[in-house]
């Protein structure tokens, strides 16, 4: 049976007075209206190191005015029945809450835009539609207009969305996992967005990144493409594709080896059954039994 994502949206009405009365007091408090604001679209499929770079354009703006950092995960926290799916099941939750949270961050980008103040907007990439819109909102609105996304490996990624999900289970007792479907959705989606954002040209500059803030190219998106400016999406593919570096590798096989036994424990991957594993080793070291007669005969 196919899941509703809207099976427990909230009304219209309330979800305004939650923006209104906690949401928007909050975000708001520490940023100043600037003259000529930027709008950073920071994109990366789920797991690809996005919170560093998140840090990174805080710093960057702490003194221009501060950024407003709207993201759609912290968002999520402010609806009241979030916590109350994570306890019946932390693997579903974010999907029953996607469309709310969404909703939550069109309000806060409609408010950014109002006020005048520099915004992080943080998410997938995965729709090229609500990127494009986005983009357009704020440019429209007299914003610098900033692309960035991540080009990280989906092994690491995939990696990275385990170590957040068992550090958030070991911690808090709940934890935020993200589906293969929806991180496949974004894997792909994030290339169709690159795309559009070149060929439309709808921001001033993209800038790609390698996990750890390392530039791979930047793009100056104010002029018509020359034939020679390379693609987004080749650059992110190649980098997704490239063998693992031997730290990267090593690094990898240490956290396997630290996460497995704490996602055994939470269920995440099955247990060991160290019975079950003796009668494998068992059969793999055993001689083969002898044939019968009657085997030799045919």
């Amino acid at each position: 049976m196919e899941r509703d994502p809207e099976r427990y949206s909230l009304p219209t009405d309330t979800l305004q007075k939650i923006y209104e009365t906690r949401i928007s007091p909050r975000l708001f408090r520490h940023v100043e209206s600037v003259e000529r604001p930027t709008a950073v679209v920071l994109g990366g499929q789920p797991g690809s190191g996005k919170t560093p770079m998140q840090n990174d354009v805080a710093q960057e703006f702490a003194q221009k005015g501060g950024v407003v950092k709207i993201i759609g995960d912290d968002l999520r926290a402010y609806l009241p029945h979030y916590k109350t799916l994570q306890r019946a099941d932390d693997k579903s939750a974010a999907f029953y809450t996607d469309r709310d949270s969404g909703r939550l961050v069109e309000k806060a980008i409609a408010e950014a835009s109002q006020r005048r103040v520099n915004v992080l907007v943080e998410g997938t990439m995965r729709s090229a539609d609500t990127v494009e819109r986005t983009l357009r909102q704020f440019r429209e609105a007299g914003f610098q207009t900033d692309a960035r996304a991540l080009a990280v490996s989906p092994e690491l990624s995939s990696l990275g969305i385990l170590q957040r999900y068992a550090a958030q289970k070991e911690s808090r007792g709940i934890g935020r996992m993200t589906t293969p479907e929806a991180h496949s959705a974004a894997l792909t989606g994030m290339l169709d967005t690159l795309d559009r954002i070149q060929d439309k040209r709808l921001a001033d500059t993209m800038t790609l990144y390698r996990r750890g803030a390392e530039v791979i190219h930047r793009f100056d998106l104010t002029t018509p493409g020359a034939s020679i400016e390379p693609r987004a999406r080749a650059l992110v593919e190649q980098e997704r594709n490239r063998p693992l570096s031997l730290q990267e590798a090593q690094f990898k096989q240490r956290e396997i080896e630290r996460l497995t036994p704490i996602l055994q424990k939470h269920g995440v991957i099955p247990a060991r059954d160290p019975q079950r594993e003796d009668l494998a080793r068992n059969r793999e070291t055993s001689p083969p039994l002898p044939r019968r007669d009657e085997d030799r005969e045919r």
